[in-house]
């Protein structure tokens, strides 16, 4: 199944600001599609453009992790694993909650 998400404000005089379904298409290879119009279809957070604003430290990240494994060595592993964790889990929380709750 195909969505295929199309962004479009809901106008301000409009009753409601549910979307509309339309194009409904099944192929004879058994794949199925559908359009969606309407303010669901823009997008909260584009995961490319803070891979993008991420991506010229990188470098530099992985030199200062690298530096602190090759003078701490095991000592440091534990605490390097725990801070990986901890960012992860806290990017995806923040992330998560920032799309329920947060207005664009």
């Amino acid at each position: 199944m195909t969505v295929n998400a199309i962004c479009q404000e809901p106008a301000k005089d409009a009753k409601t600001s549910a979307g509309v379904w339309s194009d409904y298409k099944l192929t004879e290879d058994c794949a199925a599609s559908v359009t969606y119009t309407g303010k669901a279809g823009c997008v909260a957070f584009n995961g490319d453009a803070v891979w993008d604003a991420i991506k010229p430290f990188t470098g530099v990240i992985l030199i200062l992790v690298g530096g602190l494994m090759t003078f701490a060595g095991a000592k440091f592993l534990f605490q390097l694993v725990s801070a990986v964790v901890t960012l992860v889990v806290t990017i995806v929380f923040y992330l998560t909650i920032s799309n329920l709750f947060f207005g664009l």
